[in-house]
């Protein structure tokens, strides 16, 4: 929740975007702090990551950061620890019963639907498919 709160300043959220966190033992095998996250959001839904949470707030954090233009390409870019794109990674929880999850996540697919140069991507239902997970929450449960 701290960092979630501390991502509301821009200089934070640039820092995120590039920190090397170095290896980190039982962890993506990434080096890079923002695909840390995106792991431990994933992993920790079912409290599978740690017993004590679910890294709900990480969702208000990928939302934050992804108010900038630089931070748009990481989740459109294919990591090189599991070779799949961090949006595809979360945005199966448009749907999530927790508001705070879905809102975060709600968020950060709008913010990366200001990245002009890749809405064919963004729309490719073979790439990332995207658009059922833009529109279902618009268009109700019915």
């Amino acid at each position: 929740m701290l960092l979630s709160n501390l991502t509301k300043k821009d200089s934070i959220c640039r820092i995120l975007a590039k920190l090397d966190m170095g290896d980190v033992p039982s962890m993506c095998d990434s080096r890079f702090l923002l695909d840390q996250l995106t792991y431990v959001f994933v992993e920790g839904l079912d409290k599978a990551y740690a017993e004590d949470t679910r890294f709900n707030f990480l969702a208000s954090v990928f939302a934050d950061v992804t108010n900038h233009p630089f931070s748009w390409r990481y989740f459109l870019e294919r990591t090189s620890y599991s070779d799949k794109m961090p949006i595809t990674r979360i945005m199966v929880f448009t749907e999530c019963p927790d508001v705070i999850r879905r809102g975060g996540e709600d968020s950060t697919m709008k913010n990366i639907c200001f990245e002009k140069e890749s809405h064919r991507e963004i729309l490719d239902p073979k790439e990332t498919n995207t658009l059922p997970y833009i529109l279902l929450p618009l268009c109700g449960p019915k």
